[in-house]
This record gives structure tokens, sequence and C-alpha cells, in this order.
């Protein structure tokens, strides 16, 4: 029994190394997807799967699997035929039962043949024995690894995003999940099979070899179906919902890390708060689990969140535990109704950990969580082409732009409508899959109002907003004082103004102050703000609301002057970890050079006015940490900026 207590969370507030993690591993596993040439294509549109039951027989010496994968379907399009994903170079079928006529398999698919014509609302049942070596090397990914520990056979599984047709034939695309998953796994003893839902029964066939079952009742998404492999050792501990329901964790780990858990102690107080805020745990009648795994990284497998041993211990494991707890709710309970869409899954993964720091440590750590995740690059939330795989699990779009967006739209809405929204988006969408106008359609119905002019310039458009603003006070003679406030949006994309709510903070002469809130959505808004004391200084969205460049210039005679290129141009984020990006289409011609602080010039970034941003990764270039100077010239000007490059 693990005894839980609430640990501090003073551990580190740098997210950037677990999520830079999560993120290049999932973007590794889907690049070599690629290089193998398995498109990510759309099978089996006749059908909608109710049921998988899957039985494997495991053999680690030989790195083989044989066995038999089962499902049940409605047909929702009348077929002669359909298509299901199944890796053509690592598995081979054996034989299918059911009303077959004939089957190809090929190019990684299994198209089968009926001996009769389908109708809508007819059912189909069909069995596939196959046997197959589903390997790292065979298919240049991390879907399936034979490895060892502690002496001990361990096989490991990621599925996310196209693996699980690297391992058993299915319909492997988030938008169809079975209501049911049946998994049968042999394995020799003394190694334990972990997977979803509930472990219904151990069987010890002859041969020393042991046979464990699991049953998931929920709707699941083929990559969230987990095998993990190894000589555990298993921990348990209970959690108690406040109306006294009971919910088992079990921590399925290797023997020589059982002194070294420290972090999991944080999981009961993780599902107390994420069930406040967003409602009961979503698999309340089976489990959650923590399984120990092989390769670097984690994922969310639905009721079994399988994570590296360096993640079960320390500041890191700690965000890793929260992120990955959180896709319960958001990416396994409501998945993404396809990668397009994935920032559904990481965006309120990240989020999630920020709303654990406010609710641990207040709300200065929740706002300096979320100034972490700020993105000032290019590209769009929404990813537009799948097949451009490094914008799959991007870390700047997907992880911290996106969770940048549901911090913005809390502040747009409001705190009791944001989280009211998550409701109705969990009730609307709930152990299905979802697209971002779900979500929007979810939040716009609780706050009544139409929130597409929000997701379409967050979502599906690039960049934010870079305001500038002057003001100045004067008295009415009568009533108090006029403060006249002008805001331009200048950013580099010119012809996409965003429209957003901005605080604007009043500090008055007393040493007291107060907060407005004024819309932004021309070129030139201009705002009178009355107020019976005389304002002193004036600050745009202070607590940083909004993903935006902000810049106070003079007014006079109420016309905001804005200031010569040199004034908007720095290269963000600063400091840095490697790569830094500054706008480019203001300027024909110019050079970007990189000086250290004794002035000698140590190589051009070139210039690139064709773009309206340019990026250089500084340490494909060698440049390492240290204090530089950017210098940029102009035909008439010189302007320099210090740049900070931190570890």
């Amino acid at each position: 029994m693990i005894v839980s207590v609430i640990l501090s969370s003073s551990q580190s507030m740098d997210s950037f190394d677990f999520l830079r993690d999560l993120s290049e591993s999932k973007e590794a596993r889907f690049r070599a997807y690629f290089q193998a040439n398995r498109d990510p294509d759309l099978v089996a549109d006749e059908i909608d799967v109710k049921r998988y039951d899957i039985d494997l027989e495991v053999f680690p010496e030989e790195e083989l699997i044989s066995g038999s994968v089962g499902f049940k379907a409605d047909f929702v399009a009348p077929a002669e035929s359909i298509s299901l994903n199944m890796n053509s170079q690592l598995l081979e079928v054996d034989s299918i039962s059911g009303p077959v006529d004939e089957y190809t398999h090929t190019s990684d698919r299994l198209h089968i043949r009926f001996d009769r014509r389908f109708e809508i609302n007819d059912s189909i049942q069909i069995q596939i024995f196959y046997h197959g070596s589903p390997r790292t090397s065979h298919s240049n990914s991390l879907y399936f690894d034979w490895g060892t520990h502690g002496g001990y056979p361990m096989i490991t599984i990621i599925s996310e995003p196209y693996g699980a047709r690297c391992w058993w034939p299915c319909k492997d695309r988030p938008d169809d999940k079975a209501d049911t998953v049946h998994f049968s796994i042999t394995v020799p003893d003394p190694l334990f099979a972990a997977s979803n839902g509930k472990l219904v029964s151990v069987q010890q066939p002859a041969g020393g070899r042991a046979r464990y079952t699991w049953h998931e009742d929920y709707p699941i998404a083929t990559y969230l179906v987990s095998m993990e492999i190894a000589n555990y050792v298993t921990l348990s501990d209970t959690f108690i919902t406040d109306e006294g329901d009971t919910l088992p964790i079990y921590y399925y780990i290797f023997p020589d890390d059982i002194n070294d858990l420290d972090m999991l102690l944080n999981t009961i107080p993780t599902l107390e708060l994420f069930s406040r805020l967003f409602g009961p745990y979503p698999f309340m009648n089976e489990k959650y689990a923590i399984n120990a795994h092989g390769p670097a990284g984690a994922i969310e497998n639905q009721t079994c969140t399988s994570l590296h041993p360096a993640y079960m211990s320390g500041d890191i494991g700690f965000d890793v535990l929260i992120h990955e707890l959180a896709h319960q709710w958001w990416g396994d309970m409501v998945t993404c109704d396809s990668f397009h869409h994935v920032w559904l899954n990481e965006g309120f993964a990240v989020y999630s950990n920020a709303l654990w720091y406010e609710a641990t440590e207040g709300f200065e750590s929740y706002q300096q969580y979320m100034l972490d995740q700020r993105y000032w690059g290019s590209g769009t939330v929404y990813v537009e082409d799948l097949s451009n795989w490094p914008m799959i699990f991007h870390l700047g779009l997907i992880y911290k732009k996106a969770s940048f967006v549901l911090h913005m739209l809390r502040h747009v809405v409001g705190d009791e409508t944001f989280f009211m929204g998550l409701r109705n988006y969990r009730q609307r969408c709930g152990y299905s899959s979802a697209t971002t106008e779900d979500l929007r359609d979810a939040m716009g119905e609780v706050c009544e109002n139409d929130l597409d002019w929000f997701f379409e310039q967050w979502i599906y458009d690039e960049y934010y907003p870079w305001y500038y603003y002057g003001w100045s006070c004067d008295s009415d003679n009568e009533t108090g004082w006029e403060t006249t406030l002008v805001i331009e949006q200048r950013q580099l994309q010119l012809a996409d103004l965003f429209k957003m709510p901005v605080d604007v903070r009043l500090e008055f002469e007393d040493g007291d102050s107060e907060t407005r809130v004024v819309w932004s959505e021309t070129s030139s808004d201009t705002f009178s703000i009355h107020s019976e004391r005389r304002v002193v200084d004036v600050s745009l969205d202070p607590e940083g609301w909004i993903l935006c460049s902000k810049h106070e210039i003079s007014l006079s005679s109420r016309d905001l002057v804005i200031p010569e290129p040199a004034y908007v141009w720095s290269p963000i984020p600063n400091p840095t970890r490697d790569i830094i990006t500054f706008p480019t289409n203001y300027w024909p011609e110019g050079s970007i050079s990189l000086f250290d602080l004794s002035g000698r010039r140590l190589m051009n970034l070139g210039l690139d006015p064709g773009n309206e941003f340019q990026s250089i990764s500084l340490r494909n270039k060698g440049i390492g940490p240290g204090s530089y100077v950017v210098r940029f010239d102009t035909p008439k000007h010189s302007y320099n900026r210090i740049l900070i490059i931190v570890d």
C-alpha cells in the first residue's frame, strides 16, 4: 500500500525539458512512420467498430507474437469489401474466419472481400489469425520494442499516432473507438502483462506460461490499446471520491525502482483536483495504473499510463505525472477526431499542469507557468498537413501555444463559464472523438456567444497581435478625468487583425489602481476612459492573458506615432535555448550578424526578406550558452540587441 499525501509542488517551474522530451519522442515516432512510407490512410469508412477481441501469445526469446484479432462492426454504408490497417512488413495473415470470400495483404492494408453484400445496419464478425515480429529494426520506429530489464525480457509498445497497425490488424484511426476491447496476453513466467481496463483473470497454462486477460469496457481509440510486459512488481492504492466511490490504483514497476517512487505519491491529490475541475475520473469502474517501460518518453494509454523510470521521481517526473494523468480526461475520454486536431489532447494536458500550480501554489505560479508556454513562431495550431510530420507534435504549437489558447479562452469567457464549458465539452464529446469545432460549440453554448472568431484566429491562423499603445489624461473640469487610449495593431501579418478583450490597468496618483476592459479589433482603436482620479500610468494586459507583443509609445495630439522599424526588431524569444525568430519582411535588404561580447564577429546569420519571419537554430551552428550581441544592418542604420542563450 502506498500512503498518499499531498507533496509540496515547489518543484521546478521550468516545463521546457519534459515537454520537449514528450514532443520529440512522439515526433520521432511519426517521422519514422513516414520514412517507412506508410501513409496515415483512412480505411473502413463503411463500418463502425463495436468490439475487438485480441488474443496474443508472446515469445520474447524469438521476438515473435502469434494469435488472433476478432472484431464486431456495424455497417454505416453498403459494402462488399473493406480494408483494415495491418503492417505488411512485420505481420503475416494465417487465415480469416467469417463471411469472407478472399483477402489480400499488401502495402500495409488488409483488404477483405465478403461473400455477399452488406447493407446499412447489418453487423459482421470476423476473426483474423496472424503472426509476426513487430520490432524497431524493421519499422524504423519506436512502436514495438523487445528489450530486457534486470535480466528478464521487457516488451514495450507505443502506438501513437499510427502504431497499432504495426502489431495488430485494426481500423487504426481515432475517430472510430471500439466500445469494448477484450485482450488476452500469454507470456512466460514470471513476466506480468499490463493492459487497459480490468484484469479479469490470470491463468496458468502448461509450459511455464501465464495468461493475463484484460477487459476494457469504455470506448477506446486503437492507439491507446496497450501491452506492457516485464518482471513487474505491483503496488496498489485506492482513491476515494467525495461521494465515497473507490478507484483502485496500481503501479507496475521494476523491482529495483521500488525505493525511488516519491513522485507517485502525487497521484491521488492530482486525481482529486482534476475530478473537481473536469468532472469524475472517466474510468471509475476500472482503474488508474502507471507502468514502467523502456523507451524514453511517456504515453497516456487508457487507464494505464506508461512512464520511463526516469519520470518516476524528481521534478520532471512530477510534471509528467500531471500531464499524463490529465490525458485520461483530455486525450483518452475525449480524443482528437484526427491528428489535425491533436492540440485538443496535448494543449489540454499542458494547461492542466498550470491548473495544478494554480491550485497548490496560487495564481502567480499559474501565471508564470503560462508565460513560459508563450510561442512566438509561425505555423497554425491546427495541423494542416499530416504528412508534414514535424508539425504533428510540434513543441511550440501543439503543446505550448495550444495551452496558451486555453489560457486566453478562460479570460475571454470568464472563470466560471470556462470550467462550465469544459464540463459541457465532456458531456457532449466524452467517450468519443472531438474536433476544434466541438470545443468551440461547447464553450459557445455555455457563454451564449459565437466564439468562431476566437478559434479562427488562434487555431487556424498564425502568429499573434503586436500592440502599440499611447495614452494621455486630461481633466474634464466637471466630473473627473478623461484618459484617451489609442491601441494600434502593427503585427507583421497586417491583413490579419486580432479581436480580443484587452485588460487596461489604470494607475492613479494616490497609488491605487483598477482594471478596465476594452476590445481591440481594428488597426487603430481609440477609447475614452473616465475616472474620478488622475491617471499617472497605463499598462496593457498586465497579467499576461494574451499572447501578444506590447509597446508603449508617445501619444501627441491624439495621433499615435509608430516608430521606425528598429523599434519593433528584436530576436524572440530572448533568452532562448536554441531557436531565435525575428521579422524580416519590413526590410528588402540587410544582414544579421552574431558577435561575442568582445566584439568578435562569430557568423553572419543571413536574411531572408521573402518571409514574414525567419527562424535560426543557433545550436545547429555550434553556438553554445552565453551572452551575445545580434546586429541588424540596413543600408541606413545598424541596430544591436543583447541575446542570451541558456542551457
